[in-house]
């Protein structure tokens, strides 16, 4: 279990309690914590769907293991438990709820289903045949990525595999208010008017990642898709170093470049903040 002070920095102590499900989740009530501070428990599950009840292979190898709000203000646990089943696969399991549990249940089902539903047009010989390749997986990690000030910074990383020569992973970031309780949005922390200029910079930074000396040799290289010019995504986080983004896999270049980082700094980001912007109270 980890606890989280609210409204100011304090990091403390990590003793995981987990709560491990044989099977399909139950949505079962949190413990309520200590005002001033927020608490998490973990969800985990590993389990092994063989596709024939009689033969191990092929099977779907499935699990998570998701950090979830389970004391706290109900505001707070709730705004939380929201934005967590948002970043799952674009929402998919979000439901009136906002239970995480219960969104965990659908992602089991789900990807358990579709497992079965592909591979149902192929005979028992076909599959065994060929279990290797059909040994699918589906695996989810949610976890609090670091406090900084009264921000909350949270990653959701899903890694699926379903046939050929490599799985793919998914990394979506988000970063939750604390004060205000609630997620923020790009836009709530850069303005426009100076958003020219902080792109400018963002590719720049991009251009490290990619060893070149700038973006025009970034581009000269041809690194990138011929796609538009990449910029500042939803998909960020805070730290004590600044903002960092994150780019998935295909996103803006070929699978070996991997996760492209961009991280600016908070001293390059404070004159380019407005002054309404809630990441001006880091400083």
């Amino acid at each position: 279990m980890r606890k989280f002070a609210v409204f100011q920095f304090l990091p403390l102590a990590l003793a995981v309690l987990p709560m491990v499900f044989g099977g399909l989740v139950s949505c079962v009530p949190g413990v309520r914590g200590a005002e001033g501070e927020l608490v998490l428990d973990t969800l985990r599950l590993d389990s092994i769907i063989p596709l024939f009840d009689d033969e191990a292979e092929p099977a779907l190898t499935l699990g998570y293991e998701v950090e979830r709000p389970v004391g706290g203000s109900p505001q707070l646990v709730g705004s939380l438990d929201r934005m967590i089943c948002s970043m799952v696969e674009n929402g998919a399991y979000l439901d009136a709820d906002n239970d995480v549990a219960c969104m965990l249940g659908k992602f089991v089902d789900s990807h358990a289903g579709a497992y079965h539903d592909e591979l149902n047009e192929f005979t028992k010989d076909e599959l065994r045949n060929n279990a290797l390749w059909l040994n699918y997986e589906a695996s989810l990690r949610g976890r609090v990525i670091g406090q900084y000030c009264d921000f909350l910074s949270y990653e959701v990383v899903f890694y699926g595999y379903n046939g050929g020569a490599h799985g793919q992973t998914v990394c979506t970031c988000s970063v939750f208010d604390m004060r205000q309780m609630m997620p923020l949005q790009l836009s709530n922390v850069i303005d426009e008017a100076t958003m020219p200029v902080v792109s400018q910079l963002f590719l720049d930074r991009l251009a490290l990642f990619f060893d070149c000396s700038d973006y025009a040799d970034l581009k000269a290289k041809g690194y990138l898709f011929d796609y538009s010019d990449p910029g500042p995504t939803e998909n960020f986080f805070f730290d004590e170093k600044g903002i960092t983004w994150v780019f998935n896999q295909y996103d803006i270049a070929p699978y070996a470049y991997g996760q492209p980082t961009v991280t600016l700094s908070w001293d390059e980001l404070q004159p380019l903040l407005p002054s309404e912007s809630p990441a001006m109270r880091v400083f």
